[in-house]
C-alpha cells in the first residue's frame, strides 16, 4: 500500500483461523506528534491504537465504534483509543512524558509502563440502546498478553496477539504494527497452534511492518496454508472533533457557568484529549450561535 498504514483481514480456505495484520507506523508517529509525546509514551499508545483499529475492522455497523481502554498502576496512567470499521482511530495516553533509555532498534516492553494492577476494557457501540462492554484484570501490562487474556475470558476465543513497536536511538518511532490470530469455531486447534508458533518466530525476528507488505507478513505467518484476504483498509489517525459540535456544547451552558469560564478571560479554550487540538471561543461567537437558534 505504498507505505500507507493498513489493516488487512484474512481467513484460511477451510475457515479454521482468522488473521488481522496492521502496519500503524505512520498513525503512531502522528499520535506522537499531536500529543508531543515521548518515545515510550508514544510506544504504549501506539500499541493500544493498533489493537483498537484491528478489532474495530470487524464491526458490522459502519457507524459502530470500538473503544479500548487500558488503565494500570504504572506511569502511563490511562491509555484509551476509539476506532471504527473504516480504519479511523484516535486516542491518548494520560502521561505523554514517560522517559527512559532505550538502545537503537529496541522492541519496547510495556509492563513497567502500564503496570500490572488495573483493567483492560473493550466497549462496542453497535448503534443499539446500550453499548456492549466487558473488562478483565490486567495480567502483565503487556498489551498483547492482556488482550489474549481478554479474548479468552470475555469472548471465549482462543487467540494469539503480537503488538510490536521499535524505537530508534533518538526515541523516534521506527515501526509499529500488530497481528491478531483467532481460532474459529469448529477449527482444528493444531492449525491455530502452528500459526501461533510462527507468530512467536516473527516476534523473535522483530518483523518490520513498515518494510514488509501485509501479504508478505501473512505468507510468513501461515507458511503454505491457502488464505483469502477478506478486506484491506487504509488506517489513519483521525479525530471526529470539530468546532461546530463544541460550540453547540458551550452554547448550552448556563449563564452562571459561562460567566465563571470567562472570568478574567476574553476567550474560552477547549482542548480535545484525543487529538490535542485547541479551540477558542469568544462571548460574541457564543451569543451569535445562541441567537441563530431562535
Amino acid at each position: 500500500m505504498n507505505n500507507k498504514d493498513y489493516v488487512i483481514k484474512a481467513v484460511d480456505e477451510e475457515a479454521q483461523v482468522r488473521i488481522w495484520i496492521a502496519d500503524t507506523t505512520n498513525l503512531t508517529k502522528e499520535a506522537k506528534a499531536r500529543h508531543k509525546a515521548s518515545g515510550l509514551s508514544a510506544a504504549v499508545l501506539g500499541k493500544v491504537l493498533t489493537a483498537a483499529v484491528m478489532m474495530a475492522s470487524d464491526l458490522k455497523n459502519p457507524e459502530g465504534v470500538l473503544t479500548l481502554k487500558v488503565k494500570g498502576d504504572g506511569a502511563a496512567g490511562m491509555i484509551l483509543a476509539t476506532a471504527d470499521n473504516r480504519g479511523k482511530v484516535r486516542g491518548f495516553v494520560s502521561n505523554p512524558n514517560i522517559n527512559g533509555l532505550r538502545a537503537e532498534r529496541a522492541a519496547v516492553k510495556t509492563g513497567e509502563i502500564v503496570g500490572t494492577a488495573g483493567i483492560l476494557e473493550i466497549s462496542k457501540d453497535l448503534g443499539m440502546k446500550q453499548p456492549f462492554s466487558s473488562r478483565v484484570e490486567l495480567v502483565s501490562g503487556e498489551i498483547d498478553e492482556d488482550l489474549v487474556y481478554y479474548l479468552k475470558i470475555s469472548e471465549q476465543i482462543e487467540a494469539a496477539v503480537m503488538l510490536e513497536v521499535l524505537l530508534g536511538q533518538d526515541m523516534e518511532i521506527m515501526t509499529m504494527g500488530g497481528i491478531i490470530v483467532q481460532s474459529l469455531p469448529q477449527g482444528r486447534l493444531e492449525v491455530f497452534r502452528t500459526i501461533e508458533k510462527n507468530l512467536t518466530r516473527l516476534r523473535e525476528m522483530r518483523m518490520n511492518f513498515y518494510k514488509n507488505s501485509g501479504k508478505e507478513i501473512l505468507e510468513a505467518l501461515t507458511r503454505g496454508l491457502n488464505f483469502e484476504i477478506l478486506s484491506a483498509l487504509e488506517a489513519k489517525f483521525k479525530c471526529n472533533c470539530h468546532r461546530k459540535r463544541l460550540l453547540g456544547i458551550i452554547g448550552g451552558m448556563s449563564r452562571e457557568d459561562l460567566n465563571y469560564s470567562f472570568k478574567d478571560k476574553e476567550e474560552i479554550e477547549v482542548l480535545c484529549n484525543f487529538c490535542n487540538t485547541r479551540y477558542f471561543f469568544t462571548r460574541e461567537q457564543i451569543k451569535a450561535y445562541r441567537d441563530s437558534l431562535h
